[in-house]
């Protein structure tokens, strides 16, 4: 078993990896951590400076400690983001269809942003090839049309 600030470090760790801190988002603050972890500050503060060292967190002395990265790209399940990404993209598109406005806005961090506009761009280039093979639908044309729209509205933003 490790030291405790070793602990402390690997939960942190975890809980960012988890998805409950993103990327440039502020970690509660050091007394936080501390309650939360029935502990002192000096081991808290050993925890943060282990995930400084491997990349992890940052440590802005005016605001606190800020996460920098949630891992390797490569330990992400593509096939959950992508799912995960078609749920938002349907929740989008029902807004924007009962709202009638044309225009929904929404906040997304760096991550939701890679996997919406990965999934945007892979349901296009289905949609397409799937179009060509099969003939034309109206429905799937329209869905085509939009989804080709929202993408290019996503990366011009």
């Amino acid at each position: 078993m490790g030291a405790l600030h070793e602990l402390i470090a690997e939960d942190l760790r975890a809980r960012i990896d988890a998805g409950e801190w993103f990327t440039g988002e502020k970690l509660p603050g050091v007394h936080v951590l501390m309650t939360h972890y029935s502990t002192s500050f000096d081991a808290v503060r050993a925890a943060l400076q282990l995930l400084q060292l491997d990349g992890v967190v940052r440590d802005e002395p005016t605001s606190g400690w800020w996460v920098t990265s949630r891992g390797s790209p490569w330990e992400v399940n593509v096939v959950e983001a992508l799912h995960a990404a078609h749920s938002a993209l349907d929740r989008v598109l029902a807004a924007a269809e009962a709202q009638r406005k044309g225009s929904v806005t929404f906040e997304v961090d760096s991550a939701t942003y890679y996997v919406l506009t990965t999934a945007l761009l892979q349901f296009v280039q289905e949609e397409r090839l799937r179009l060509e093979e099969e003939g034309e639908e109206s429905a799937s044309r329209e869905h085509l049309e939009v989804a080709e729209q929202l993408y290019a509205e996503v990366e011009n933003a």
